[in-house]
């Protein structure tokens, strides 16, 4: 066979759908023709995963430029007979002296394009028609349940994306009991009228058959030769798939250096870049398929190259802008449970009321962000604000769209979450959604019922990753934020010297005042909430009781339900200073011991403090109530500086107003934030203050808990300075 035969579809008595309508149906895609192409090849080939493999599906990109002889074979064997430049750009692009390139998206592990080769021919054995429903048919629904894409408009994404708008097509099948290999050349140009015929604009290159008029695909050993020319992507002994090649891909041009270069209708890239975007937006949609479970291989391996040179992806479990995805989508299918992380997560059903329909599953999972990128595409990284954001899915588990929620507070922290469709509903989702795949729009359904669903999804998402970033309410951690024994210690080690109660265990440590300065006296009051109340001693107490419940006995066993517990205490003298020179100075007994030398009386010199101490918050927060208050409970370390006997911790609590700047004073009438308690590792509470002391001795991870008032976003700031006993 010296050349193919051209086909021009001529429009019939009954009408067609031209070239034009097949083009427009895909409208302006959002993400560009690279992530449109991207999209819809990835969908049809998980479609066309062989039912019969056990082997991932195998998808990949080769984008290369033809050399001498394969843009010869083009001109004199595949395209001698032409369309006008007027009708279909092919025809200028190459007779131009620019050179061509092609990008070859092909799939290996898949059941290829099987079937009868013409529309008008039914199946014997009702088998798939995949070769038709892509090549000759148009909008044809999918004959698949559970399918990500379908063979309609969506293959329209092909012919945009080549500047040509020609597509170069080999597939490996099994028909009729025998495998078979297939080629056939396809292009949309504009409709036309040629001595008073008018055309639809779409064309086909094959095999002539002279009794329909009509070009079928090259078949056999030929169609394998013909792929291999143009250094299209070899198929093993036994495989079966497709390869289309987008010929001429988006536009060509030359740098400076004389290379072509892919380039974006909107934007211009390198050819390196232009791989990088579709490495990119593979990562991007189809993360879930990369993913290995329990030890098994992912569904799917994905390969992209430029003249053979590999791009490589990074493994989503490991790129840090998707690892709150990758663990939302494992809690959610392999029930996976809390690890002991502080990062908080949650997994839901959702479901619409009326009328009552299970509709999918929902995980979201908190997770600190991450600035890295991998990928140098010329323009801004799909990854930069993916921080507060559900990936909606069918059961294909391909990525539909991320749907955006509120942020959370702090920066630092971003959540991801992951719904997937139930099974009942999966198709009203499909049916819900354009030819790009890439939204959920109920205003296409037909059905009330299924537009409610889909309303009811979003909807519910929606308040549910509002409710995750900014809870309404307030959640207690489950343990008391104050015990009662651990109190009592603090008070008999800390608030009682020299008085020696039951809880009063602590060493006894008494305060040396400055040079020059003696200690009066004060008195303290402490009104302290808790429950349950059991008796205890604190040295000198009045303990007066309010209305108490019934089970309260101050004799037995008989444990208390809860009650409010006020303990007046009258405290010993606590040290204040005053000069020595006062009149009201009591005297003191005066020591008459000498020393023996001057060196005797002066105390050891102490090594000076080196370094810094260094103060690490652990978590974000978490909310829970404390004495009635929402409020919010941070964990934090602390490394002592050297020689230090302790930290010094402060805390500086700040309002966020107008997205980013912050203000300690509240406008007139506001309530302010404060601290109310710290909490030691070992459960030990000690009372609320802007600042603690903390000795070097301590060991472990301490919380403090601030209050967090009425819609206040609110900003904790822990330093930490080093101290050292005089």
């Amino acid at each position: 066979m010296e050349h193919l035969f051209l086909h021009s579809e001529r429009v019939s008595p009954t009408g067609n759908v031209t070239s034009e309508g097949i083009i427009n149906q895909l409208g302006r895609p959002k993400l560009g023709l690279l992530g449109t192409l991207v999209r819809e090849a990835v969908q049809n080939s998980w479609d066309a995963k062989d039912p019969v493999s056990n082997g991932p599906v195998t998808f990949g990109m080769a984008g290369w430029t033809l050399n001498a002889k394969q843009r010869e074979i083009l001109q004199k064997r595949i395209f001698k007979h032409c369309p006008s430049g007027d009708n279909l750009p092919l025809l200028n692009h190459l007779r131009s002296a620019e050179k061509l390139t092609a990008l070859a998206v092909y799939d290996r592990g898949t059941v290829g394009l099987g079937g009868p080769t013409r529309a008008d021919v039914s199946n014997n054995s009702d088998g798939p028609r995949d070769f038709v429903d892509f090549l000759r048919n148009v909008g044809q629904p999918p004959d698949k349940k559970l399918s990500g894409g379908t063979y309609g408009f969506g293959k329209a994404a092909f012919y945009r994306a080549s500047s040509t708008r020609t597509i170069l097509v080999h597939t490996r099948c099994r028909y009729n009991g025998k495998m078979e290999s297939r080629f056939i050349a396809a292009a949309l140009g504009k409709p036309f009228t040629e001595k008073g015929v008018r055309y639809t604009g779409r064309h086909w290159w094959g095999v002539e058959n002279p009794k329909l008029d009509i070009a079928d695909p090259i078949e056999g050993q030929f169609a394998d030769a013909l792929a291999d020319f143009l250094n299209m992507p070899p198929f093993k002994k036994g495989e079966r798939g497709t390869t289309i090649v987008v010929l001429q891909p988006t536009l060509s041009k030359e740098d400076e250096d004389g290379q072509p270069r892919l380039i974006d209708t909107e934007q211009g890239r390198s050819p390196k870049q232009a791989l990088n975007q579709i490495a990119e937006y593979l990562l991007w949609y189809f993360w879930p398929k990369m993913l290995t479970y329990n030890g098994s291989s992912p569904a799917m391996q994905f390969v992209v190259s430029w003249e053979g040179e590999q791009i490589h992806i990074p493994d989503p479990e490991k790129y840090l802008p998707l690892r709150g995805f990758v663990e939302a989508i494992q809690r959610l299918k392999t029930s996976k449970s809390d690890d002991g992380s502080p990062l908080r997560h949650q997994v839901l059903d959702i479901a619409s009321q009326r009328p009552k329909q299970h509709l999918g599953r929902l995980a979201l999972q908190q997770f600190f962000t991450s600035e890295e990128q991998k990928f140098d595409t010329g323009s801004e990284p799909l990854f930069n604000d993916l921080t507060h954001h559900t990936a909606l899915m069918r059961m294909p588990e391909l990525v539909v769209k991320y749907l955006p929620g509120d942020s959370m507070q702090n920066e630092q922290f971003g959540y991801a979450g992951v719904f997937i469709t139930d099974k009942e509903v999966d198709s009203v989702f499909a049916d819900a959604e354009p030819p790009t795949h890439d939204e959920w729009v109920s205003k296409s359904l037909k059905d009330s019922w299924h537009k409610r669903y889909v309303n009811a999804a979003l909807r519910e998402i929606n308040q549910a990753m509002n409710s995750f970033a900014k809870p309404s309410g307030v959640k207690s951690n489950g343990s008391p934020l104050m015990p009662l024994g651990a109190f009592s210690n603090k008070l008999g080690s800390t608030l009682l010297p020299g008085e020696i109660g039951s809880a009063a265990t602590a060493e006894v440590f008494q305060p040396r005042p400055p040079s020059g300065k003696t200690i009066k006296d004060s008195t303290i009051d402490i009104s302290l909430h808790t429950s349950p109340y059991k008796p205890f001693e604190l040295g000198q107490t009045e303990v007066s009781m309010g209305s108490s419940q019934s089970g309260l006995d101050f004799g037995g066993d008989k444990e208390s339900e809860y009650d409010t517990l006020e303990i007046a205490m009258i405290l010993p003298p606590a040290p204040t200073f005053t000069d020595a020179s006062s009149n009201d100075t009591p005297d003191t007994p005066q020591n008459n011991m000498q020393p023996d030398d001057e060196s005797a009386s002066a105390p050891p010199k102490r090594p000076s403090i080196i370094g810094r101490s260094r103060v690490k918050t652990l978590n974000e927060g978490d909310f829970v109530l404390a004495d009635g208050l929402p409020a919010l409970q941070i964990q934090f370390s602390i490394s002592h500086a050297k020689n230090a006997d302790g930290t010094l911790i402060h805390t500086q609590l700040r309002a966020v107003i107008d997205g980013s700047s912050t203000e300690t004073e509240p406008p007139i009438g506001a309530s302010t934030s404060k601290v109310l308690r710290w909490i030691s590792p070992d459960g030990e509470v000690y009372a609320g203050s802007e600042e603690l002391y903390i000795s070097s001795d301590s060991k472990g991870e301490w919380f403090v808990v601030v209050s967090v008032p009425e819609d206040m976003v609110l900003s904790v700031d822990l330093t930490a300075e080093a101290k050292q006993e005089s």
